[in-house]
């Protein structure tokens, strides 16, 4: 998978879309169709699914494919669960459920850890996440950092934060074939 997640955004209080990206570290592979939360729900809750280092002479894939729920924030219910239609579908294994509270908090950054390319190496991109919460009674105030059961390889990127009231509401993943 390449360094680039673009997440949607919808405002907890208004109707409208924006997207937030990482900086690319790589560029490898085509965007996959994105994962929408339902109009007016966020995403609350994660979990990865990635393929831990197998050695040296193995091709590592590292994170291979997110599934979200998405919780509407007035009845707190979850109202969705997806996940992309990965071409590495089946490699790894699925880490556990990831949430930031019973706010309900939604997610409203996010911030990767990629491996840069290897030259001749093994190259895994990206291997990890990140997501900064925000409290539906207070949507300005960053509470909690959830971080996925993905691998160690490269580093931490900068944050790619929602607007204040906002929060985010679908993501859509770039994969190499």
């Amino acid at each position: 998978m390449t360094g680039k997640i673009v997440l949607l955004l919808g405002g907890i209080l208004a109707v409208q879309s924006l997207y937030i990206t990482s900086v690319p570290i790589t560029n490898w592979g085509n965007y996959l169709d994105p994962v929408e939360c339902p109009t007016g729900s966020f995403v609350t809750s994660f979990k990865l699914r990635t393929e831990s280092y197998r050695g040296q002479a193995v091709d590592d894939t590292a994170l291979n494919d997110i599934e979200i729920r998405c919780t509407n924030p007035t009845t707190k219910r979850v109202v969705f669960t997806g996940k992309s239609l990965s071409p590495h579908d089946g490699w790894g294994n699925w880490g556990a459920w990831k949430d930031c509270g019973t706010d309900p908090y939604v997610f409203s950054g996010f911030q990767l850890r990629v491996e840069p390319n290897q030259g001749e190496g093994d190259d895994t991109a990206t291997n990890n996440i990140r997501f900064k919460c925000r409290g539906n009674s207070n949507g300005t105030t960053f509470a909690d950092v959830v971080e996925g059961d993905g691998g160690n390889f490269g580093s931490w990127g900068n944050w790619s934060l929602c607007p204040a009231l906002h929060g985010i509401c679908g993501y859509r993943l770039q994969f190499e074939k």
